[in-house]
């Protein structure tokens, strides 16, 4: 073999050599800020979650004032934040939210309250209206089931979470935390496996 053959195998090899540690320098470039990426928005969903859930807990709050007020006229006397507190528990424990076709008239029916007296409490309220508090229970109750039952589609989670339609779902899932269902679920998932990984490692 000649020198110039040589010489251009060697060439060759080096060329490889150095494209091939470029590629790896870039794809390990990447995955660090896929990895920051993803970082970023699970502490901007959780922000956003822990948001909600303080309005939760402070509700929950508010409700243990109202737990002597038993009758239909005791309750409707309480004062709006009170009567809000009560509501809102309402709603969760007896689950009305999970109902897509639950609206003002539905909940006043089932609670035993004018809509007018309702409307006034919410009004007063973080949530503003009874629909902002449905949709806030929907996909509070979405993203635990999001997280909790992998096997379960998209479709099955919004039903189940009391969504009306797909695109509803995907549409206020977006708006709110700022992913799809699909994406949260990846995030959610890819996050507590590398929470475990770091665990495991220390």
């Amino acid at each position: 073999m000649s020198d110039i053959t040589a010489l251009v195998i060697v060439f060759i090899v080096v060329v490889m050599l150095v494209a091939f540690v470029i590629a790896l320098f870039l794809s390990y470039r990447l995955a660090r800020n896929a990895q920051e990426q993803n970082r970023r928005l699970m502490e901007e969903i959780q922000t956003r979650q822990t948001e909600s859930s303080a309005v939760s807990q402070l509700n929950r709050e508010k409700m243990q004032l109202c737990h002597a007020a038993d009758t239909v006229e005791a309750v409707s006397a309480l004062p709006d934040d009170q009567l809000t507190g009560w509501i809102v528990n309402q709603v969760q424990e007896k689950r009305l939210f999970v109902n897509p076709d639950m609206n003002l008239r539905t909940v006043a029916k089932d609670l035993g309250l004018t809509q007018k007296r309702i409307s006034n409490a919410l009004a007063t309220s973080d949530y503003g209206s009874l629909a902002e508090l449905l949709t806030v229970m929907r996909l509070d109750y979405a993203c635990r089931l999001l997280e909790s039952k992998p096997e379960w589609t998209v479709e099955a989670v919004l039903n189940d979470a009391g969504f009306s339609s797909r695109r509803t779902f995907q549409k206020v899932f977006k708006e709110r935390l700022g992913v799809t269902p699909s994406q949260y679920r990846t995030l959610k998932h890819s996050h507590a496996a590398m929470d475990t990984h770091t665990h495991t490692n220390n």
